[in-house]
């Protein structure tokens, strides 16, 4: 995962942003409008029981269960780029209490040449470039 580019006149990254809500720049006017992004959380872990009465069964059934991202921290926003495997998507990473994009590759729309050739080369690639104007790489999941 990489950081967004810097631009002119940002204030950098938005820290303590809550999962409810999120800034994110608009690339077609550079204007900054507030995004809902909608999380479920949940305080307690239940241990599911074979047993137990018909509402709990309901209960259980009508919690959303957490993405993958959403397990790693990462609140997605809108998409900021496309391409013939991927999307790239605005985040907000509660890890590093950042803004993020985040790169989702499609597993069947890439050929496996793709993924067992090239990614491991494009992520060794972004992984060793470090300057300020460039994306950092933090991880892939």
């Amino acid at each position: 995962m990489a950081t967004a580019p810097k631009r002119k006149g940002d204030p950098g990254p938005v820290v303590g942003a809550s999962s409810s809500q999120d800034l994110v720049t608009d690339t077609s006017s550079g204007r900054r409008q507030e995004q809902k992004v909608y999380t479920f959380t949940s305080d307690k872990v239940q241990a599911k029981s074979t047993g137990g009465t018909a509402q709990q069964k309901e209960e259980d059934k009508a919690k959303p269960q957490k993405t993958i991202l959403e397990e790693h921290g990462i609140i997605l926003g809108k998409v900021i780029g496309t391409g013939n495997y991927a999307k790239v998507k605005i985040g907000f990473s509660e890890e590093y209490g950042k803004r993020v994009a985040v790169k989702i590759i499609s597993k069947v729309k890439a050929p496996p040449e793709y993924t067992q050739k090239f990614l491991p080369r494009e992520i060794e690639a972004v992984k060793g470039l470090h300057h300020d104007n460039l994306s950092t790489f933090y991880q892939s999941i």
